[in-house]
C-alpha cells in the first residue's frame, strides 16, 4: 500500500477514486454488480471495486450472497474496445 494510501482515512478510501483499496487492482477488469430487484437494472457503485481475477471476484460474490442472498448478483468482466 502506498503512503498516501497509509495517510489516507479508511472512509477516504470511498470517496476520493484515485486511491487503491486493499487487494483491488485497477486495470484488473473484474466487478461484481447487483441488479435492481425491480427493474433488473446493473446497479454499481459510485466507485466499483475492480478485483485482479475472476477468482478474486467469485470470492467476493461468495461473501457478499451469504449475507444478501434475496440479491441477483454478477461477475462482469471489461472488454476493451481496442482489443
Amino acid at each position: 500500500m502506498s503512503e498516501r494510501n497509509q495517510a489516507k482515512k479508511r472512509t477516504d478510501l470511498f470517496v476520493d477514486p484515485s486511491l487503491v483499496r486493499p487487494n483491488e487492482k485497477i486495470g484488473g477488469g473484474f466487478f461484481v454488480f447487483s441488479r435492481h430487484p425491480d427493474s433488473g437494472r446493473i446497479r454499481p457503485s459510485r466507485f466499483p471495486f475492480e478485483h485482479p481475477d475472476y477468482a478474486s471476484a467469485k470470492a467476493a460474490l461468495d461473501r457478499i450472497k451469504e449475507n444478501q442472498a434475496d440479491r441477483e448478483y454478477g461477475i462482469f468482466q471489461e472488454v476493451r474496445a481496442d482489443a
